[in-house]
C-alpha cells in the first residue's frame, strides 16, 4: 500500500462491499451537510437574536417584566449556542467512526438523531404564555440538520449486516 492510499476514503474502501462502501461514503457526506447545517442554525441565533428579544419580549414583558425578559434573551441565546455545539461534536465524531468502520456508530447515530430531532421539535413547539418561544426561523433552521441526520442514519442501517465495513473495529486489508 503506497502513501496515497493512506486517505479517509481508503479507509472506506478497504474490505468493504461496494454497496456498503458506497452507502457509507454517502452517510459520510451526509453527514458533513448535517455539520454544515448545524453550523448555519448556529449562526442564524446569532443573527436572529433581534427576533429572539422581540419574541422573547412580546412573550414575557407582562408576565415578568421588560427587565427579566432581557435576561431571558442571553439564556435562550446560550441555551442555542450549546445545542450547536453538541450538534457540531457529535457530527465530527459520527463521520470519525463511520470513516474508522466502528461497528457501534449504527445504534450511536441513531440514537444521536433520535435525541437530537426531539430537541429540534421541541424548539420549535416550545410554549410559554400560550406563544411559542422560539422564532419560527430560529426553530426551523434548528430542524434541517435532522434531515440530513435522518438521511445519514438511513444510509448506515442500508449496509450489509455483517459487512466487514460493521463487523470490526478497523476495516481490514483484505483477500
Amino acid at each position: 500500500m503506497n502513501g496515497s492510499d493512506r486517505t479517509a476514503g481508503a479507509d472506506l474502501k478497504r474490505g468493504y462491499g461496494m454497496t456498503d462502501a458506497a452507502n457509507a461514503k454517502k452517510a459520510v457526506v451526509a453527514m458533513y451537510v448535517g455539520l454544515a447545517l448545524t453550523v448555519l442554525a448556529g449562526l442564524t441565533a446569532i443573527i436572529g437574536s433581534d427576533s429572539l428579544a422581540q419574541q422573547l419580549h412580546a412573550i414575557e414583558d407582562a408576565w415578568i417584566g421588560h427587565d427579566k425578559a432581557s435576561e431571558s434573551q442571553s439564556i435562550v441565546l446560550t441555551y442555542l449556542l450549546t445545542l450547536s455545539a453538541l450538534g457540531i461534536v457529535s457530527w465530527l465524531w459520527l463521520v470519525w467512526a463511520v470513516k474508522r468502520g466502528k461497528r457501534w456508530v449504527r445504534p450511536v447515530a441513531t440514537t444521536v438523531f433520535v435525541l437530537g430531532s426531539g430537541v429540534a421539535v421541541m424548539n420549535l413547539v416550545m410554549e410559554e404564555y400560550g406563544q411559542t418561544i422560539l422564532p419560527t426561523l430560529l426553530g426551523m433552521t434548528g430542524v434541517l440538520p435532522c434531515v440530513a441526520g435522518l438521511a445519514a442514519v438511513a444510509l448506515l442501517w442500508r449496509s450489509r449486516r455483517g459487512s466487514a465495513v460493521w463487523t470490526s473495529g478497523r476495516p481490514s486489508a483484505g483477500p
